[in-house]
């Protein structure tokens, strides 16, 4: 199973971001995915499945030889990820950096 979505405040959908982790934290609650075990499902779910169902013949992982676009996401774990909904300060496309976003929220 994979997850995707395409809009970003439109007539389908008014409160879209186009951020994948507010859609990966909607899909958590949901499913009732309320452990660090599940959340890495969703996680995968949010990544490499989706890349995988996008382009199955690509080179997915970190290895010499691979596209190098990736996202550095700021945080110690992937359910801290989801449920910051974490900063991604580098967002790189064939290595090199192209953006980045701080979330400036208070964390508890």
């Amino acid at each position: 199973m994979i997850t995707a979505q395409d809009t970003i405040c439109d007539g389908f959908h008014l409160y879209g971001t186009g951020d994948p982790l507010d859609y990966g934290l909607v899909g958590c609650y949901c499913a009732q995915y309320n452990t660090p075990e599940t959340a890495r499902i969703m996680w995968d779910m949010l990544t490499s499945r989706s890349a995988r169902a996008f382009d199955p013949d690509a080179k997915y992982g970190i290895q010499i030889g691979n596209d190098a676009d990736l996202n550095i996401v700021d945080a110690p774990s992937v359910h801290e990820a989801i449920r910051i909904r974490a900063s991604r300060p580098y967002i790189l496309c064939r290595g090199k950096v192209i953006a980045g976003f701080e979330r400036k929220a208070a964390m508890l």
